[in-house]
């Protein structure tokens, strides 16, 4: 499917092309009727595309989709032909834009050497490289997810797995369609579909399941980030973001934000800047009292523990470290000094015998 991403990013460049104004009467306008009409073509073919795969997603319908074993393989070859139909169609536009752009070559040689001058359009690709690498990543984890699934495998699996590589292979290319102008406004809902996605994975990366790019795209690694925490709290290990599990991650992110809280209070307890309950809540007292310290440190006090509130106070405290380092190691010099010996050079005194006395 390589050749499929590369013709593909033809239509994102050709569609930023066809927003483009040009006043000169002496060149072609990029809605030539050939280029316009293999625009066209590509844009039905593409969402006939999308449609399919969300027969096994449920992406863009009110009833989540369900699907079997025996569906995964017959399903594969439909979407495989359909994939062939977008290549076709894709290498009709690029070849519709390059003949466009060589009849404006020819035509702005041809002004130069007349008028000394040129003015001419060309179309062009200003395509996000990284919508085309996730298309081309999430092809490519759909093919390998489609081949490791046979009769053996259960149908739990094989339909998680499935529609998980179609999920993310159908949200790459909607966004993909999306930027090139193809899908209508309905399907525009795309990106709330991709906020809930990020969402997700940020909550998942605070929890510290998730170590990848914030794409809100819907991956293998977000679904082995899902699968990671479903073991943990002992849920079903589906990878999608079904209701249990989206509950589980709320109450375990409110659990983690009041251990935090604790975790503050007593800091500023400690710092003599906070008298109240060690609660877990974020309540007034402790905000002004986080104010309290930011206006110890000269940082502006929002109430929040923010980066720079965190940055000061560790500096402040780096430099309370090694105070304290350098007079401790001043004291123990002090006291494990040896003392000092004085030496007596002088001869020592003699003592004389005593007198003996005689008897009478």
């Amino acid at each position: 499917m390589r050749t499929l991403i590369a013709t593909a990013a033809v239509v994102a460049l050709f569609a930023g092309a066809c927003s483009s104004d040009d006043s000169s009467d002496d060149t072609t306008t990029t809605t030539e009727p050939d280029v316009e009409a293999a625009f066209s073509e590509f844009c039905e073919t593409a969402t006939t595309y999308i449609d399919e795969l969300n027969e096994y997603t449920g992406l863009f319908s009110d009833e989540p989709a369900t699907i079997t074993v025996g569906q995964v393989k017959e399903g594969s070859e439909g979407l495989k032909e359909s994939a062939e139909a977008v290549k076709a169609d894709s290498d009709s536009l690029q070849k519709a834009i390059e003949d466009y752009n060589e009849i404006q070559k020819e035509k702005a040689e041809e002004q130069e050497k007349s008028t000394g001058t040129t003015s001419t359009t060309v179309v062009e690709v200003p395509v996000d490289e990284g919508t085309l690498e996730r298309v081309e990543q999430a092809q490519s984890d759909f093919e390998s997810t489609v081949e490791g699934i046979d009769d053996s495998t259960p149908v739990a699996d094989a339909e998680v797995e499935f529609q998980s590589a179609a999920y993310a292979l159908q949200v790459s290319w909607s966004t993909l369609l999306t930027e090139a102008g193809c899908l209508d406004e309905d399907e525009k809902a795309l990106e709330g579909i991709r906020q809930f996605t990020a969402g997700l994975q940020s909550d998942l990366t605070t929890l510290g399941f998730f170590n990848d790019k914030v794409d809100g795209i819907y991956g293998p690694e977000t679904v082995a980030a899902v699968k990671a925490f479903q073991a943990e709290a002992g849920l079903p290990e589906t990878g999608l973001p079904d209701p249990p599990t989206q509950k589980a991650i709320t109450e375990r992110l409110a659990s983690e934000a009041a251990m935090n809280v604790s975790a503050l209070q007593g800091l500023l307890k400690g710092l003599g800047l906070y008298d109240g309950p060690i609660n877990g809540v974020m309540d007034e007292a402790t905000e002004n009292a986080v104010k309290a310290l930011q206006r110890e440190l000269g940082v502006p006090e929002t109430g929040v523990m923010d980066p720079a509130t965190w940055e000061a106070y560790a500096n402040r405290r780096k430099g309370l470290e090694e105070l304290l380092a350098a007079v401790e190691a001043d004291a123990t010099s002090t006291t494990t000094a040896a003392p000092e010996t004085t030496t007596t050079t002088g001869a020592p005194t003699t003592t004389e015998a005593p007198t003996t006395t005689e008897a009478p």
